[in-house]
Order: C-alpha cells, then sequence, then structure tokens
C-alpha cells in the first residue's frame, strides 16, 4: 500500500470505530480524535489507493464526515447491542452514498479494502485476547505459588488457617466494595483505614514473630503492586 504504517493502522482502527466492531484502547483514542481528523485521514487513504481525482475525494470527504460525525454520536450513547445496529446501519449507508459516487470498479476495489481492514482488526483483537488471557493465567499461577510461600513460612496450624481464610473473605468483599466508588483521595483514606482494622483482626490470630512475617510479606505485596502499575 502506498500509505505509511501509522496511517493505515489509523484508518484501519477509524474505519471498524465508524462500523462498531472495535471495543479496546484504540476506541477511546479514537474517541479523543475529532470527526474532522477521522475523515480526512479516511479520504487520504481511500483517494490515495482509488487514484481518485480532485471532485471525486471532496464529495468522499463530504460523506466520510458526515458519517463520522454520526457515528462519534453513536458511540457517546455507550455500548449496547442497538448502538452496535445503529453503526452497522450507519456503515451500509456510508457504503451506498460511495457507491453512488464511484464508478463501479472503484467501488468495488473500495468494499475490498474495508473488508480486508475489518479481518485484520478481528484477528489483532483475536490475539490480543488470547495474549491477555495468558497473561491473566501467568498471575494467577504467579499468585499460587507466593501464596503457599507464604502459608509455608507462617507457619500456621489448622485454627489459625481458618480464621485468616473467614478473615480475608470478609475484608475481600469491604474492599471490592470500597473500589468500586472510584479512585479519590477519600476512597484512598478509607481503604487504608480498612487496612489497619483488617490487620488489628490478624494480629490476634496469630503470635508476634507471625504477625511481624505477615506484615514483611504485606509490604512486599504493596510493592510489587506498584511496580506492576508503574
Amino acid at each position: 500500500m502506498k500509505a505509511d504504517h501509522i496511517t493505515i493502522k489509523f484508518i484501519l482502527a477509524s474505519i471498524i470505530f465508524l462500523a462498531g466492531f472495535q471495543m479496546n484502547a484504540q476506541e477511546k483514542r479514537l474517541r479523543a480524535t475529532s470527526a474532522e481528523e477521522i475523515s480526512a485521514k479516511q479520504t487520504e487513504f481511500f483517494a490515495d489507493q482509488l487514484e481518485l481525482n480532485a471532485t471525486e475525494a471532496q464529495e468522499l470527504g463530504k460523506i466520510n464526515f458526515k458519517y463520522a460525525k454520526q457515528a462519534k454520536e453513536f458511540k457517546e450513547e455507550g455500548r449496547s447491542k442497538e448502538t452496535r445496529e445503529k453503526l452497522e446501519k450507519l456503515n451500509h449507508a456510508q457504503n451506498e452514498e460511495v457507491k453512488a459516487l464511484l464508478n463501479d470498479e472503484d467501488f468495488g476495489e473500495y468494499l475490498v479494502l474495508k473488508k480486508k481492514m475489518h479481518e485484520r482488526m478481528r484477528m489483532k483483537m483475536k490475539e490480543r485476547h488470547i495474549e491477555a488471557q495468558y497473561k491473566d493465567q501467568q498471575k494467577k499461577r504467579e499468585h499460587m505459588h507466593e501464596r503457599k510461600a507464604y502459608m509455608e513460612k507462617l507457619n500456621l496450624n489448622d485454627e489459625q488457617k481458618e480464621q485468616l481464610k473467614s478473615i480475608k473473605e470478609t475484608y475481600r468483599k469491604k474492599h471490592q466494595a470500597l473500589r468500586s466508588e472510584g479512585r479519590s483521595e477519600e476512597t484512598h483514606k478509607k481503604l487504608e483505614a480498612l487496612l489497619k482494622e483488617q490487620n488489628k483482626e490478624v494480629r490476634s490470630v496469630l503470635d508476634e514473630d507471625q504477625y511481624k512475617i505477615y506484615l514483611e510479606m504485606q509490604e512486599q505485596r504493596k510493592e510489587k503492586m506498584k511496580r506492576r502499575r508503574g
């Protein structure tokens, strides 16, 4: 293709965006991009690939802007079956207007280009999904190994294990409820207070040496989380 790699990626993502199929970080970046920029990149790409004259390119630009603007408005309604259907109808309507503008040969090539872009993006999304699943499983395995080593180091008796399990489950639910409120200074303070409350209960279950190990490992987990976020 004549277009540079970055432009092709942008066109690929923006066409999928307008058709309503892509739901990932690329879509978030496109949400912040104006309809003018999306339509301009699309028009530049197709005008170049189809070798359109100035008049055809100008008319195609008007069509692309019209539908890019409507697509962005629909996207603001959120993810739903209804929105997806609207976007698919919008994509079909756009194709019909482009068909009226181009000759049969150019329109056929236009549809082939769009189809190839859809297929490429679907494949990339599938690859990202598989990669995300692998990383998730890897994290779970790491967590299991860490927990096993953690329990061995604490050297808990059966009663302590059951008590800690109960405490963990209780506070896990409380932490989830607070995190659902969103990230804010107030929520952060509540989480810190909840952790102190949890540690107080844990302290009543463990002896002095065990509790010291528990706090050390808690700090290690905090540092690990900070590095991940970083």
